[in-house]
């Protein structure tokens, strides 16, 4: 937009006429906001995913017994065999934390598949990628 802005300034410095019009303005920043919507804007860098390496990492340093380590590897398994996001399942700070948008317990099913093999299921009340109230 400054590029397209800065060559029709100069056309004008220059007395000639725009090279482009109002329409094709209109047209050019409409096409750039669908771009960005597409890409969406980062205002944080990427973070990476949980992967195979980091459950293995975290399997060798847990203590179960202890709560935070319990609820870490929970965590992080979850997000990794629930093709989550790691945000999905874990809030900023406590104060951030809403029932409404972040995992509880009331949102876990536990149950048995037709073999009679138990499984648990997470159900997410938010995600990114879901649309809203969907």
């Amino acid at each position: 937009r400054r590029y397209l802005a800065a060559v029709r300034a100069w056309y004008i410095a220059q007395r000639w006429p725009p090279p482009l019009s109002n329409s094709h303005h209109d047209h050019i920043n409409w096409s750039l906001r669908g771009l960005e919507h597409l890409h969406g804007g980062r205002r944080q860098p990427l973070r990476p995913p949980v992967s195979l390496a980091v459950l293995a990492a975290l399997n060798t340093t847990p203590i179960l017994v202890d709560p935070f380590d319990s609820c870490t590897w929970a965590m992080s398994s979850c997000s990794f065999f629930g093709m989550m996001r790691f945000g999905e399942v874990s809030v900023a700070s406590q104060y951030a934390f809403n029932p409404l948008k972040h995992l509880t317990r009331a949102h876990a099913f536990f149950g048995h598949d037709l073999r009679g093999n138990p499984y648990t299921s997470l159900d997410l009340p938010s995600a990114k990628t879901a649309r809203p109230r969907k």
